[in-house]
């Protein structure tokens, strides 16, 4: 997400609310710090259905509950977290860079968003295959598409999967 600053401008900050397990090991003087840490290292750079993809764990707001397992003797926390989110959604625009150029179109990925933008869809845009690779050649114009150019797109459909969100997109540019 760094190298595509235009999507940061829909993210958002959330409240969500989370349950976390400390072994017994962890439950010193440090145990919010050790919970912060549990919590940014199971959720940061994930993507949670409800909110999105989790750029962030800024801080805990605060711990609603906690309770001693009978079996295991891991302490569980129930936390409201202050997280950095970006959410997909239908008529996003913003500006991105090409990751890659495959006959079907273009495909970017960022983290646990891919972007596919279709060919079928990029009126007046064709493959063109040389030695050096792939690149898109609009017949309109002299304009050509390679692998780290930036385009401007806007997002048509977005379905979420197990561990990410899978999006088609249109170009909005030619």
């Amino acid at each position: 997400m760094e190298k595509d600053e235009s999507i940061m401008q829909y993210a958002s900050q959330e409240v969500i609310n989370l349950s976390i397990s400390l072994p017994p090991g962890k439950l010193d003087r440090n145990y919010k710090k050790h919970i912060l840490d549990s919590i940014r290292s199971k959720y940061e750079h994930t993507c949670i259905q409800k909110y999105g993809y989790v750029l962030k764990v800024v801080k805990i707001k605060q711990i609603c509950s906690h309770s001693i397992a009978s079996l295991v003797p891991n302490a569980t926390f129930n936390v409201d977290t202050y997280m950095l989110t970006f959410f997909p959604k239908i008529g996003m625009n913003f500006k991105i860079t090409i990751d890659l150029i495959v006959s079907h179109g273009i495909f970017i990925q960022r983290n646990k968003i891919r972007i596919i933008i279709p060919l079928v869809s990029m009126e007046g845009w064709r493959l063109q295959k040389e030695f050096s690779g792939q690149h898109l050649v609009h017949s309109g114009s002299s304009s050509r598409l390679v692998k780290g150019d930036m385009v401007d797109i806007v997002l048509a459909e977005i379905r979420f999967d197990k561990d990410g969100f899978s999006c088609i997109g249109n170009l909005t540019t030619a």
